[in-house]
């Protein structure tokens, strides 16, 4: 799996294959279910640094549920203003 920011995708769908050349090096994303490289499916993440991506193999990625989330409340902290304040945390790893 690759990860990519929108604005990274973007670029690396205009790269042609070679100078003046008006062949893209991807394929257009807009004929595609899932956009891929080298059919690799490729996500978009507002969360990944601009020109940067993050490529795994996803078969040797484990998740493990550590600890039941917990929900705390808190009236108190925004009672001028009527409103909960709700925290809810959850270990993985």
């Amino acid at each position: 799996m690759i990860w990519v920011r929108g604005s990274t995708w973007g670029a690396l769908s205009k790269v042609k294959q070679a100078s003046g050349s008006t062949m893209p090096v991807l394929p257009a994303a807009d004929r595609l279910d899932q956009p891929r490289i080298q059919g690799v499916p490729v996500r978009v993440s507002q969360y990944v640094p601009a020109a940067t991506a993050y490529v795994a193999d996803t078969s040797q990625i484990v998740a493990v549920h550590r600890t039941d989330p917990s929900v705390e409340v808190d009236r108190s902290a925004a009672f001028t203003s009527g409103g909960v304040y709700v925290k809810c945390n959850e270990r993985i790893s």
